[in-house]
């Protein structure tokens, strides 16, 4: 997968010659939400998919950056084209933000939520960004909620799911494990103090290792003898 800078992209636009397909968010945790988007502009042949995200403070976030490009990669995104969320671009008007995708993206096909917005103060929302791209000929589909039970998957209901301890309910929205990024500690949401069943691992495809792991305000303990060693993961199972 190849990660472009916004600078990057306004002076060259997107490399090869194919159209792309595109998605757009911030996408914390990846859940089944932002799934159901990416496998929109994948399953897309013709095309090149890219997700368009959003370099931003991680307080208490799901993710990092650095999973979540691994995620993207995962499901099959080619380009990730990423925006840093500086003062300059939070004054960037939606139709402005729009207009440069439409100038240099070469876009076939855009997949985006019901509840999507962007621009200064959310000014364009997902039926303005339809209605802008179809009147230029591109497809832009905006996609269904995911529920979870009653209502629909978010970021911020699987936030509150972890730090309530529910973290079956947070496994079931995301469709994977909760993983921690150590090394961004202590800026992700964390579950309730307590002691966790939980697979430490060195890098993030590793086989990982079992171990009891004590949590704590922004902070996570690791027993010997298991504590000296360079974990950078730690998957949590259950609360024991």
């Amino acid at each position: 997968m190849q990660i472009i800078e916004w600078v990057q992209f306004l002076e060259d636009g997107l490399p090869g010659q194919k159209k792309s397909s595109m998605t757009i968010g911030i996408f914390d945790g990846v859940h089944r939400g932002h799934q159901a988007l990416i496998e929109r502009i994948v399953s897309r042949a013709e095309t090149i998919p890219v997700v368009i995200t959003f370099r931003k403070d991680e307080s208490n976030s799901i993710q990092t950056f650095r999973q979540k490009a691994a995620m993207f990669e995962l499901l099959g995104v080619k380009i990730l084209l990423v925006i840093d969320f500086t003062e300059s671009f939070r004054r960037t008007a939606g139709i402005e933000f729009l207009e440069l995708l439409f100038k240099r993206g070469k876009i076939g096909y855009m997949a985006i939520g019901r509840n999507f917005r962007c621009g200064c103060q959310l000014d364009t929302g997902a039926e303005e960004i339809r209605d802008y791209f179809n009147a230029r000929n591109i497809h832009v589909e905006i996609v269904p909620d995911v529920t979870e039970g009653s209502a629909p998957v978010s970021s911020s209901r699987i936030r509150s799911a972890i730090a309530g301890g529910n973290l079956l309910q947070a496994r079931e929205m995301l469709k994977f494990p909760y993983v921690i990024d150590l090394a961004m500690l202590p800026n992700l949401v964390l579950p309730p103090p307590g002691e966790y069943q939980a697979i430490l691992r060195e890098k993030q495809k590793d086989a990982g290792t079992r171990a009891t792991i004590k949590v704590e305000t922004g902070a996570i303990y690791i027993p010997e003898p298991f504590a000296n060693l360079h974990w950078e993961f730690a998957e949590i199972e259950y609360s024991k």
